[in-house]
């Protein structure tokens, strides 16, 4: 993932979220100052294991933010969702 946080207040934590059907788990929280630098891009990669989430027909993934207001943006560019098939022989 690559994001570049532009226009935005640096007190407002970022969420990657991921549904499992049933609900939303956070799976990373990005702190301004800590993940990430206002306007210069972040580079992360996150890494799901199959053996603590569940995988869904239905699963989704968001970015959302804990801001009080509607005109704070961030913008989240190049994503890359990738899996594996493990065959059992």
């Amino acid at each position: 993932m690559n994001a570049c946080f532009r226009s935005y207040r640096a007190a407002y934590t970022v969420f990657l979220e991921y549904y499992d059907g049933t609900s939303w788990v956070v799976l990373k929280q990005y702190f301004p100052g800590i993940d990430f630098v206002l306007d210069a891009a972040t580079t992360d990669e996150v890494v799901m294991d199959p053996g603590s989430y569940t995988f869904t027909t239905d699963a989704k993934i968001r970015f959302r933010t804990d801001t009080d207001t509607k005109y704070e943006r961030f913008f989240v560019d190049n994503v890359a969702i990738e899996g594996f098939v493990q065959l059992i022989r």
